[in-house]
């Protein structure tokens, strides 16, 4: 026998295998109102997951419907009622089982060695030589499909697309014969939902929605998901993972349309089932799934984890528990000691997933990061792998600069970009911009690539595109100038960021673009003006200064303009202790230096001086205003627009130069005088 002692929140229960019968569980009776067993190797793997199955939060929720699960082989067999979505087994008093349900009990009272079914399982109470010990052996009906079969018919196969079939063919097919379908069979079919629903929305299906019964259409529907969730705790990890991408992706479909969804349509039904007010459906079919899953977790493999993982990004849920984790924490300690089993596909699905939900993991993308390079997995990536990575680095603020460069050197280095959409040139280029991350050698590669689609671009792609080229400072006139008229042709289809996006991008790089900038562009912004955020008004406000600087005729309303400006002066300075610094030595050396002056046009200088009857701004860069030793967009329309419109020449100190005088006092006064040109 292997006996375990384990301590589950207010719960201590005791397990005994029998070595000699692994299909065989020993359940001590002065154990009651058991949450979970585990077996032996379960227990000395998963105690430090205990906290997680059942905090507080969800114990209101679900004290009087959660399951209770025998683990016979490693594997989640639960007990339920029929009708109960999940029941609790109470070992309260021998020989008397007790099954809880959500809306009342039922008792079931047997004398030793009888058997019932619950829900399509088998359960058979034995006596044993022990005192106080009973056995109880589960079987599921799959196993004993092969002694029914001539009780019931086999399902019909769920059409495919391939086949011409429909989506009521495929409910209908699946509703018949749902409760005989294997974990498979269920699989498959919400696997292929999703696609139904995109077939659907490129064209009418061969079947009329009003030759369909909204209601049992409804009903079938209702009674397929309901049936499949009780089963979930049965089913193995690959049929678990695809069924879970299969929801996700039916949410994906129909989360955003809400109450637009024509009335008994299928994606409205879908929403009502999914979603439901406030998202709570979806929050209680990922929560189960979630907690279903964790016993056989260790079992997954690469792609499996990869594709659950994924699923969970793409429904945009994250469990939570008490302790302030997440179930994508518990995800990560799964997949980092198997990195090495992740092909491409499985690494960049996995990124993304966490990435789309922002659940930050440093630890998951540090190692994943070191594994790619160290097994030179990037020659295997195709172009989607690598910006799906990329843009997971970034979108989750995750640096890993040695991967960034070692994937910059990789696309610099192929012959052609041919392969890459241009939405993925444009992810490519936001992401290193989003990151801080300058690549020159990228980002020519890119624009050559770009130039020869620009036709191709989405309003979001050119908008992207053309700020990640102005804010790492990579002005490359000639594409700028390539893709003005695209950007004309999309501009309408702009919202208020991306307007103030390509206005602001436009005045970094210094490209007039007057067949974009007119006073359609103008109407477009007065359109949006109350949805501007004060960033967006501050960019419309560089970029007025931009065209005060061109001369152009273009004017916007004063109202207008004057709440560009006032966004723009809203802006808190944070003077730095580098600042500080420089400007203490500038009195040093017999300077009065004027501290954050604020210019005519809303510009602050970090210090203004008057050496010889000239005023000199002075500007202290710190790393922020640097990438690498480059200085980004936003430094160099700052220093253009307050010399040629201000008149006030601009000195910069780069915080590289400043840090390598140390402590010296005598070497900073120095090299202040030198730039000022007081020696």
């Amino acid at each position: 026998k292997h006996t375990v002692q384990c301590t589950l929140p207010s719960i201590q229960s005791q397990i005994s295998t029998n070595p000699s019968n692994s299909n065989s569980l020993y359940l001590n009776s002065n154990t009651t109102n058991i949450p979970c067993l585990y077996t032996w190797r379960e227990l000395l793997r998963r105690m430090s997951l205990a906290q997680c199955l059942f905090p507080s939060r969800w114990q209101q929720r679900i004290r009087r419907n959660i399951t209770t699960t025998v683990y016979r082989c490693h594997r989640a067999i639960p007990v339920r009622s029929a009708g109960a979505a999940a029941p609790i087994v109470s070992f309260s008093s021998w020989p008397t089982i007790q099954i809880s349900r959500a809306l009342g009990e039922r008792t079931f009272s047997h004398s030793a060695g009888s058997a019932f079914n619950v829900s399509g399982f088998a359960l058979t109470r034995e006596n044993h030589q022990q005192k106080n010990n009973i056995i109880f052996t589960l079987q599921h009906p799959s196993q004993s499909r092969s002694n029914s079969s001539s009780l019931h018919s086999r399902p019909k196969k769920v059409p495919r697309l391939s086949d011409g079939g429909t989506l009521e063919e495929a409910i209908e097919s699946t509703y018949n014969h749902m409760d005989i379908l294997s974990p498979r069979d269920m699989a498959a079919f919400w696997t292929a939902v999703p696609q139904f629903l995109r077939k659907r929305g490129r064209g009418p299906s061969k079947r009329h929605d009003e030759d369909q019964d909204e209601q049992q259409l409804h009903l079938q529907f209702d009674k397929i998901l309901v049936h499949t969730l009780e089963e979930i705790p049965a089913f193995g990890y690959r049929d678990l993972a695809q069924t879970t991408l299969g929801f996700a992706k039916i949410v994906k479909n129909i989360g955003g349309h809400g109450k637009r969804l024509p009335e008994g349509s299928p994606q409205q039904i879908l929403h009502n089932l999914f979603i439901g007010e406030n998202s709570q459906n979806k929050e209680f079919i990922f929560s189960h799934i979630a907690v279903a899953s964790l016993p056989i977790l260790q079992d997954f493999d690469a792609r499996s984890l990869s594709n659950f993982i994924y699923a969970y990004g793409l429904a945009e849920y994250v469990l939570k528990f008490e302790d302030g984790s997440t179930f994508f924490d518990i995800l990560a300690l799964e997949a980092i000691p198997n990195l090495t089993k992740f092909n491409s596909f499985d690494i960049s699905n996995m990124l993304w997933g966490y990435s789309n939900v922002k659940a930050s993991n440093p630890r998951l993308f540090e190692e994943t990061g070191d594994v790619v390079i160290a097994r030179d997995l990037l020659k295997t990536f195709n172009p989607q792998d690598i910006t799906n990575m990329i843009w997971a680095y970034s979108t989750a603020e995750e640096l890993h600069p040695k991967l960034f460069e070692e994937v910059a050197d990789h696309i610099a280095s192929l012959d052609n970009l041919g392969g890459f959409i241009p939405q993925a040139l444009s992810n490519i280029a936001w992401a290193y911009a989003a990151a801080n991350e300058s690549q020159p050698k990228l980002f020519k590669k890119i624009a050559d690539a770009v130039i020869k689609k620009e036709t191709e671009f989405t309003s979001q792609g050119i908008t992207n595109l053309l700020w990640a080229y102005a804010t790492n400072g990579q002005i490359d006139q000639h594409l700028f100038k390539s893709l003005a008229p695209t950007a004309t042709a999309l501009v309408r289809k702009c919202n208020s960021q991306d307007l103030a996006n390509i206005a602001w991008s436009y005045a970094v790089a210094n490209e007039s673009a007057p067949s974009l900038f007119n006073q359609e562009f103008i109407n477009f912004c007065l359109e949006k003006k109350d949805e501007f955020t004060l960033e967006g008004l501050s960019q419309l406000h560089q970029w007025h200064l931009w065209q005060e600087d061109l001369n152009s005729n273009i004017d916007c309303p004063h109202h207008f303009k004057e709440k560009c400006y006032e966004a723009f002066l809203s802006r808190v300075p944070r003077p730095s202790a580098l600042q500080d610094d420089v400007i203490s030595e500038l009195s040093s050396i017999g300077l009065q230096p004027e501290e954050e002056k604020l210019t005519e046009r809303g510009y602050r200088l970090d210090a203004l001086v008057e050496v010889n009857g000239e005023k000199i701004g002075i500007e202290v860069d710190g790393p922020s205003h640097f990438l690498g030793r480059k200085p980004t967009g936003s430094t160099i329309l700052k220093h253009r627009q307050v010399t040629t419109l201000e008149g006030i020449r601009i000195v910069s100190v780069p915080y590289w130069e400043w840090d390598k005088l140390g402590k010296d006092r005598s070497k900073k006064q120095q090299y202040l005088r030198a730039l000022l040109g007081l020696n």
